[in-house]
């Protein structure tokens, strides 16, 4: 498992309300739910969802909580990353290593080496998106 760094400044965040019927967890990215209440997030579910940002914090079921869309924060990987990757979250809401074609919402500060990894990503999310 890859070492986290420290913020250098305090990330963004705005709120995310979870309405899925179960906890997100902390540290996965999360795509706009238009059909529910404002400020409704699930997990993203493929690289070409267009991710809103990342949980700062366990979401449990009808419940707000703060959710990061820029700065440098830490992200659960899907697999191998190298550090300076573009990324995008794709499955289950894990970061992964961008293809043509993803949405891509920042760059791996760090490397991973598997599934599970535990790496710092500078996030950068284009302003509109939500």
């Amino acid at each position: 498992m890859a070492v986290v760094p420290s913020p250098t400044r305090a990330p963004e965040t705005r709120p995310g309300n979870n309405f899925t019927g179960a906890s997100i967890a902390k540290w996965l990215g999360v795509k706009a739910v238009t059909a529910t209440a404002p400020d409704s997030i699930q997990l993203t579910a493929a690289s070409t969802d267009v991710c809103v940002g990342v949980t700062a914090e366990v979401i449990a079921d009808q419940a707000r909580g703060d959710v990061h869309i820029r700065g440098r924060i830490p992200c659960i990987a899907s697999g191998v990353i190298a550090a300076g990757a573009r990324v995008a979250f794709g499955a289950n809401g894990k970061a992964q290593a961008a293809v043509a074609g993803d949405c891509v919402v920042g760059n791996a500060v760090d490397a991973a080496a598997a599934d599970g990894d535990t790496i710092a990503i500078e996030l950068s999310i284009p302003g509109g998106m939500w």
